[in-house]
């Protein structure tokens, strides 16, 4: 099969597959549903609002949050989308939260899309087309840039992250690295691994962006902003279990409610373990370094809570700019997982349908772990 064919035909059985899924999800589920009509904008857009009419220190008040929420989207009809990301958050949403939603949002749509695309451009190395087709047309990513969710954001952070590790540049690796602590349940697991085959500097690094993200919380909350957020967390779930909750959780969440607790613990000595074998390579292998990350990256939907759905979207980023498609099959079976997957998206169940891909995912990569042709300078280890 010639490239630009194969090109053509995965992009338009993605196009057209996805089209049916979305079709079959508004006629399935309520059209005023909040994930396909408006997405997360409500909540980023609300935390900005906030800060801009010096409400900033009941930043977390879900009331506040309702009303300015409901103001600029009546169609929500008195529901919230409670948001708790960090107040340096709301502190860059209120430098654009003047402008019109609609505008904002397709800004945002925009540039969440170059993003994908930019990092997509810098990690591979053939079959540019069929690539961005599986990771944009998969619903976890495409409904994550509809809807205006951070997926995009966090793929292009961990790409220079690890951009600027290869190219020596520990400091502005770790200056990156600290924005993603935005997410900390992916940013803090992350930045360890980094960290263990990085400089002193890459340290220094996200200390100075945690200050600066710390200095701004304190100038919109106040200066116990980090307790009062930790404190909000613990109820968060329960919170938009309303809107979108069955979608934050993990796998291991969603296999038995009443063993979570056992299960987590499982998730974070697995974790540990591979902090621990990244170490040992470290040593012994550190070209082999790449490949451990990469596993975590695809692995900790597994594990990490609220992760299910949202952060779905960087194991699939990991696992197609990764896998080989030097064949007409290979495209073939890859395409027809991606409309599995979608498929399984819009069950009611959907984190119980998730865990047999989310798995799936894992065994994929490490099946072709030793097939893998990495895009890396010589020498290189992230």
């Amino acid at each position: 099969m010639r490239s630009s064919s194969s090109s053509i035909r995965v992009f338009v059985a993605l196009c057209v597959g996805t089209l049916i899924a979305i079709l079959y999800s508004l006629a399935y589920h309520d059209p005023s549903s909040s994930v396909l009509v408006v997405g997360d904008l409500p909540g980023f857009y609300g935390l900005g609002r906030l800060v801009i009419e010096g409400k900033g220190h009941n930043l977390f008040d879900i009331e506040l949050q309702r009303e300015v929420q409901n103001r600029f989207w009546p169609a929500i009809s008195g529901r919230v989308l409670f948001t708790l990301y960090p107040p340096f958050v709301a502190g860059i949403m209120s430098l654009v939260a003047w402008m019109p939603p609609r505008i904002l949002q397709c800004l945002f749509a925009a540039t969440l899309t170059a993003l994908l695309v930019w990092s997509v451009r810098e990690e591979i190395k053939d079959r540019f087309i069929e690539r961005l087709s599986l990771i944009l047309f998969s619903l976890p990513v495409l409904l994550s840039i509809v809807g205006i969710q951070n997926t995009a954001l966090s793929i292009a952070l961990i790409v220079v992250t690890r951009k600027l590790l290869r190219d020596r540049r520990d400091l502005a690796a770790g200056l990156v690295a600290g924005a993603l602590l935005y997410k900390p349940h992916v940013g803090l697991l992350f930045i360890a691994l980094m960290a263990v085959s990085a400089h002193f500097n890459f340290i220094r690094g996200v200390v100075i962006t945690a200050l600066l993200e710390y200095v701004i919380g304190y100038a919109i909350t106040g200066d116990e902003w980090l307790g009062r957020w930790m404190i909000e967390i613990r109820s968060f779930s329960s919170a938009r279990a309303g809107v979108d909750g069955y979608q934050m959780t993990s796998v291991l969440q969603a296999l038995g409610s009443t063993a979570a607790p056992a299960l987590e613990i499982v998730g974070l000595v697995g974790f540990f373990a591979l902090l621990s074998g990244a170490s040992f390579v470290q040593r012994h292998q550190p070209q082999s370094v790449s490949r451990i990350v990469d596993l975590f990256l695809v692995a900790f939907p597994l594990f990490v809570p609220q992760t299910m759905f949202y952060d779905l979207g960087i194991s699939i980023f990991i696992l197609f700019t990764r896998i080989p498609l030097t064949t007409t099959r290979s495209l073939r079976v890859a395409v027809l997982a991606v409309l599995a997957l979608n498929a399984c998206v819009f069950f009611r169940t959907a984190p119980l349908t998730l865990v047999p891909l989310a798995a799936l995912l894992v065994a994929s990569y490490a099946l072709i772990m030793d097939r893998m042709s990495y895009r890396r300078a010589p020498g290189s280890t992230l």
